[in-house]
């Protein structure tokens, strides 16, 4: 019929590829730029000083939540962490500013008041009463109530918000490290020190003092969790993370690095409080 255009199969054959490939070039391109995007983002974590848990070592992040922190973010999302250690209390004041994006500690009122607190443990924390034998009877310092501590000079971290959180009845000095403590105990400028127990075992391992005695306080253990300032533009993370980490604690993955670290991980308490909206997405690890 005169006027009528035919269709040239060759050159919609043609036309078809081109468009499908270019198809598929966006799609790629995208999802690299998705990646890349991924992992141009750089979480700024701060702590302090304190071993097993985390701790700086030949210009490295080494410990217990090193070693998680690294394969949740770096591992399996894809995001880099870089470690900075400072003063406890300095360290926490980052977080409220917004200077630094996350921490790992112990959920208190208080942090809630400047972070996005996670619900899934990276781990566990006890604490202990350390005290200097030569200078008195052990037993006059502790008699399994705390109350009675409230007659001696008290030391413990500055910046512990579980301390001045649960310990209210009682007076403490405030220290920028864990060596600053113990040369005040051992120089009888305090009387005791209040810390974590793993903490305080693992700097008299280093530093072998025979006088010390360790006093563990009753209790349960404190969890440790994630907190992401609510002033850094990463903490939408947060989900993906606690994800991430419930997945490791039901492969048992977490429970074997606390082992490595001769650290007590009350792992069926940690199944029974891990949120079921997270176990449900990880039925199968």
């Amino acid at each position: 019929m005169p006027g009528r255009t035919c269709l040239n199969p060759d050159r919609f054959s043609a036309s078809f590829r081109s468009g499908a490939i270019g198809f598929l070039l966006y799609i790629l391109l995208s999802i690299t730029a998705a990646m890349a995007q991924a992992q141009s983002v750089t979480l700024n974590l701060v702590a302090t000083d304190y071993p097993p848990y985390l701790y700086p070592e030949d210009g490295e992040a080494k410990g217990l939540e090193a070693e998680i922190i690294r394969e949740v973010f770096e591992r399996r999302l894809g995001v880099a962490v870089k470690f900075e250690f400072y003063p406890w209390r300095r360290a926490q004041q980052m977080i409220e500013s917004g200077a630094a994006d996350l921490f790992v500690a112990a959920a208190t009122p208080e942090r809630r008041e400047f972070a996005e607190v996670g619900r899934v443990p990276l781990g566990y924390w006890s604490y202990s009463v350390v005290v200097n034998g030569t200078a008195a009877p052990a037993e006059l310092f502790y008699q399994h109530d705390i109350k009675s501590l409230k007659a001696f000079r008290l030391i413990a971290l500055g910046g512990s918000s579980w301390v001045e959180e649960y310990l209210p009845m009682l007076e403490f000095e405030w220290a920028n490290s864990v060596e600053q403590m113990f040369k005040m105990l051992l120089h009888g400028r305090v009387d005791a020190i209040v810390g974590g127990s793993a903490v305080l075992r693992q700097y008299l391992v280093a530093h072998p003092a025979q006088q010390i005695v360790e006093l563990p306080l009753a209790g349960p253990p404190v969890p440790l969790y994630l907190q992401f300032s609510e002033k850094s533009k990463h903490k939408a993370l947060l989900g993906k993370a606690e994800a991430e980490l419930v997945a490791l604690w039901r492969s048992g993955w977490i429970q074997q690095v606390h082992a490595k670290y001769e650290l007590a991980c009350p792992a069926p308490k940690v199944q029974a409080t891990l949120p079921t909206a997270l176990l449900n997405d990880h039925a199968n690890p």
